[in-house]
């Protein structure tokens, strides 16, 4: 019987690369991670740190095709994979993927999708339409909202399989600039946190006065010793992501079941700030959705053995 042709999906994005060689019936045969994000290739050699992370496989499945997802697809990417418009049907994404610019590999970019954020304002994802496509494939029929944390963390309204809308906050991003770049971080130690240091900033959010008054308590309390160096970080984050919950539930995403996608110390934290507010939360894997968005949509386009173009 004749070996079937693996999948190598790629999860390409700003800070770092993961990839997945993925039978034809989805399973994960083999995975690496590289820190070679898009954010790191010079010169527009994307083909050759490709092949470079995974030339194992490569070599191994000189037959297998790629599809990529993520930054890659941007316009600082490889080639850039134009957005779709929400509302988008799950099963139309694949339609729009765009093919590599190569002449050893073959495969294909997934898009990204655009659409009108709760201000109004237009907004974008760029990779996180794999990962949705991968947990809807999970569990079929799923409904409800979606949270993507990272340093842009995304809010998808998802409805008989298709992305309603969605909404990004710039709150990771914000966190680091903050510890970083700002006389708030100056009292940031590495001592021991403090377990309620984090709870303490989800409480802060509530407060009068607006997020920028109580971004500064940060500092205030460090210097009064009602914070120690340990946890002003934690606090930090408290604060951010307790502004954010509060602005997704005054726009009704936490009236239904939200499926937070990540296994990472901020999708515990974006856990434990949903359950303050009384949410029911389910959590997804990060890499488990990512896989098998990757498989789906390769199936879609006819990349998997067995799996005709549907």
């Amino acid at each position: 019987m004749p070996t079937k042709t693996p999948l190598i999906g790629i999860d390409w994005g700003t800070s770092n690369c993961r990839g997945y060689l993925l039978s034809a019936t989805g399973n994960v045969l083999d995975h690496v991670s590289d820190p070679r994000g898009i954010a790191t290739v010079e010169n527009n050699q994307f083909q050759l740190v490709l092949e470079d992370i995974c030339g194992d496989w490569l070599a191994a499945h000189p037959n297998s095709p790629l599809l990529l997802s993520g930054m890659i697809g941007s316009r600082q990417g490889w080639i850039e994979a134009p957005y779709c418009p929400c509302p988008c049907a799950l099963e139309s994404i694949h339609q729009h993927a765009v093919a590599l610019p190569s002449d050893r590999l073959t495969g294909y970019v997934v898009p990204g999708l655009s659409a009108f954020g709760l201000s109004g304002a237009p907004d974008v994802i760029r990779g996180e339409e794999t990962q949705i496509a991968g947990l809807a494939a999970l569990q079929p029929g799923l409904t409800g909202t979606v949270c993507l944390p990272g340093s842009h963390s995304k809010w998808v309204s998802l409805r008989n399989n298709r992305i309603e809308g969605f909404s990004t906050f710039l709150t990771g991003e914000l966190f680091g600039a903050l510890c970083d770049h700002t006389l708030l971080g100056r009292l940031i130690t590495n001592d021991p946190c403090s377990p309620h240091a984090f709870s303490r900033g989800l409480e802060q959010s509530t407060a009068a006065g607006g997020l920028l008054h109580q971004l500064f308590s940060a500092r205030t309390r460090g210097l009064a010793g009602d914070l120690g160096g340990g946890d002003i970080a934690s606090y930090l984050s408290g604060i951010l992501i307790g502004s954010e919950i509060r602005a997704v539930a005054e726009q009704d995403y936490l009236e239904d079941t939200v499926h937070l996608i990540g296994g990472n110390d901020a999708a515990h934290r974006y856990h434990e700030a949903l359950q303050s507010v009384g949410a029911k939360v389910t959590l997804w894997p990060g890499q488990e959705v990512t896989a098998a968005g990757l498989w789906v949509l390769g199936r879609q386009l006819g990349l998997c053995d067995d799996c005709p173009n549907e």
